[in-house]
Formats: C-alpha cells, structure tokens, sequence
C-alpha cells in the first residue's frame, strides 16, 4: 500500500516545517527561539509518524497529514507573508 511511505514523509514533511518555523524564520532581536516551542509544535507531527508506522489506519493519517500540513502553511503565510495586521500573530 503506497498510503503509508507518503503519510511517513508528509510527517517528516511537518516535522522539517516547524523546525523551519522556529528556526529558519527571521524575528525580532528580543524574540527568543526555544526548543521547547519547537517540540510543541512538531509535536503532532511526531505523533502522526508514529501512529504511520504501528497502525493500518495509514490512509486516514494521509488526508489528516495533508489538512494539516495545508493549515500549517496557511498559517505561516497569514503570520510572516501577509501581516497586515498586529494581530495575525494571533492565528
């Protein structure tokens, strides 16, 4: 079943993004970057890849990989592409 290699790499996948998030990402001089936000963040992810690997659900893991993965873009781009408000931090 080809389900479970692409729900392992959307997981990987979401694993690279938060780590881009936290860490790749230009901030402010008194904006800290935690490892701790970090793992909160790949959190989900890491729990996905793990459940891709032990369950036989892996076609349900992929579309919820997908939509979460389209939601983590969304809100990177409301955040550091599109803010044209204070308060797009808030998403």
């Amino acid at each position: 079943m080809r389900a479970r290699p692409l729900a392992l790499f959307l997981a990987f996948l979401g694993i690279v993004f938060a780590a881009f998030v936290e860490y790749g990402t230009t901030r402010a001089s008194d904006v800290d970057r935690s490892f701790a936000l970090f793992v909160f963040e790949a959190g989900p992810w890491a729990l996905l890849l793990v459940l891709a690997l032990l369950t036989p659900f892996t076609r349900t893991l992929m579309i919820m990989a997908f939509i979460l993965l389209a939601l983590d873009l969304y809100a990177y781009f409301t955040v550091f592409v599109v803010s044209n408000a204070q308060s797009s931090a808030v998403i």
